[in-house]
């Protein structure tokens, strides 16, 4: 079973107490964007910074079934539908308004993973990309991406009496304990367990910042007359600093 093994290959160092990385679908679009042109979206599936996996390989056929939507400056929310790449499904969009777009994608219904052996699984994605249209009137209150996606991670940059600095927001699961692993553009993996709220790089460099975020959930179920004991919630954002 190759291609299940490829995307849960992280199981076991995860049972014993470390970290590591999953597969998960990578969102990903241009920062700026500009009113009427269209704006390109592209969905990859693949381990944090690695090589895509082809659309017709092994590991989509199993993970092909997700939605993506846009969410616009004021609230609206709209569905994006997909055409089939080498090794990416595309879509795009038109902004019609400045301020602040965030392209959602949601996997919440795949089959059980490993069925019948000991450690049985459903896996359940998120990921987020942000698209940003003009110059936003810092007296409006921009809408935040985690009200939109029962868990996540969202970066922006803010300013401070000592400078700038890179701030994470994490939603989490009802309080449960995750693991979070941020690459920065040079390479570096930061860890950040537990459950906190925010996270701060000051010291952060131009390039693109890569997060993936994972709950653990151990319960017992059945789906389609498949058995599991743990849920995996994995939730992936890209933040680019030029």
């Amino acid at each position: 079973m190759k291609k299940i093994s490829k995307i849960i290959g992280f199981l076991s160092v995860l049972l014993i107490g470390q970290v590591a990385l999953a597969h998960g679908y990578w969102v990903e679009t241009k920062r700026n964007g500009k009113i009427n042109q269209p704006q390109e979206v592209k969905v990859y599936f693949s381990e944090p910074n690695d090589t895509p996996e082809p659309t017709n390989g092994e590991e989509w056929a199993m993970v092909k079934d997700f939605t993506l939507y846009v969410i616009s400056p004021s609230g609206i929310k709209t569905a994006l539908t997909t055409t089939i790449k080498p090794d990416y499904y595309g879509a795009s969009f038109t902004p019609k308004e400045l301020g602040n777009y965030f392209v959602i994608l949601e996997s919440t219904d795949l089959a059980v993973m490993e069925p019948g052996k000991k450690h049985a699984f459903i896996p359940i994605f998120y990921a987020t990309s942000l698209v940003e249209v003009g110059e936003v009137d810092a007296k409006e209150k921009p809408i935040n991406v985690l009200d939109y996606v029962p868990m996540g991670v969202y970066a922006q940059i803010k300013k401070g009496r000592k400078g700038e600095s890179l701030n994470y927001t994490f939603k989490n699961k009802e309080n449960t304990k995750f693991m979070t692993t941020i690459i920065t553009p040079n390479g570096q993996r930061l860890q950040v367990n537990g459950t906190p709220e925010s996270f701060n790089i000051s010291d952060f460099e131009k390039g693109t910042y890569t997060t993936q975020m994972m709950i653990i959930e151990k319960t017992n179920g059945s789906k389609n007359g498949e058995v599991y004991n743990t849920v995996y919630h994995i939730a992936t954002s890209r933040f680019v600093i030029e």
